[in-house]
């Protein structure tokens, strides 16, 4: 624990960050997942739309430093790999 001033509003503030990131992180993994999910089953449509909120959502975390700038490139790219594998089976 901190014994410090400094230390506990060091602390407090970092709490506050760390939930915020871990909502940010949330939203991206339900986003992708369901991405995934429609993927999986084969269905284009649904697996767009849900593609492109979890390509919003891995952007967002990016920009807000919650994950790296190359860890969401490389989720981004994924994402679109797998979707144009089911375009082309279509």
């Amino acid at each position: 624990m901190p014994i410090s001033k400094s230390a506990k509003k060091f602390m407090r503030s970092s709490d506050k960050r760390r939930i915020r990131n871990l909502a940010v992180k949330k939203n991206m993994r339900v986003f992708t997942k369901k991405a995934y999910e429609w993927i999986k089953k084969g269905d284009l449509k649904k697996a767009k739309e849900f593609s492109v909120k979890a390509v919003q959502a891995i952007d967002k975390a990016s920009q807000k430093k919650v994950i790296k700038k190359n860890k969401a490139n490389r989720k981004k790219s994924q994402l679109s790999r797998d979707l144009n594998k089911i375009k082309k089976g279509s």
